[in-house]
């Protein structure tokens, strides 16, 4: 079925945190969202500038991010606990993220 008008959903109010709307949605449009070959959204500028600066600022090193997902990844056969891997994924549960020891490796405004 083809879509004849598409609707944008704002952001919900509720998931603010006290620090503004932090949704990459908050500037969609209708004339953002392109149904041809495929559905799919590309918002320019979709975070304020200052936010946005502030994110790429304090994004976490690799090697903070390997600290943090430790033991959480599966591993090579053969590798040893501490190796960081090239084009590997590294999970992190949100509950590392969200205080303890983990928490000093993450600016709050990535979590």
């Amino acid at each position: 079925a083809l879509l004849s008008e598409v609707t944008v959903a704002k952001p919900n109010p509720a998931h603010v945190h006290g620090r503004g709307s932090l949704s990459v949605l908050q500037r969609a449009t209708p004339s953002d969202v392109i149904l041809d070959p495929f559905p799919y959204v590309v918002v320019k500028n979709a975070l304020p500038e200052k936010l946005y600066a502030q994110l790429e600022a304090s994004y976490p090193s690799d090697q903070d991010l390997f600290r943090i997902s430790k033991g959480e990844s599966k591993r090579e056969a053969g590798s040893k606990k501490n190796d960081l891997w090239p084009n590997r994924r590294y999970d992190i549960r949100a509950a590392k993220t969200l205080g303890g020891k983990w928490s000093q490796y993450l600016n709050p405004l990535w979590i």
